[in-house]
């Protein structure tokens, strides 16, 4: 199963398996509003990613205070 939030600049999607996360794609939409380069495991946007992943482990009621 796949979740995804978007915030003005980003978008994340984390494919979930039960409670484990298998996989996830991180898009810069400043940079690339087409989405072709999945960031998720470039070591620069580490800090976006686990931000964006706290998002959306927080659900919709803690992303919305968090924005």
């Amino acid at each position: 199963m796949g979740y995804t939030m978007r915030t003005e600049s980003w978008r994340y999607t984390e494919w979930r398996q039960g409670n484990r996360t298998l996989e996830a794609e991180l898009y810069d939409h400043r940079q690339d509003p087409h989405e072709t380069l999945n960031l998720a495991s470039d070591p620069a946007r580490k800090d976006s990613l686990l931000e964006m992943n706290k998002l959306i482990n927080a659900g919709w009621q803690g992303a919305r205070h968090a924005l």
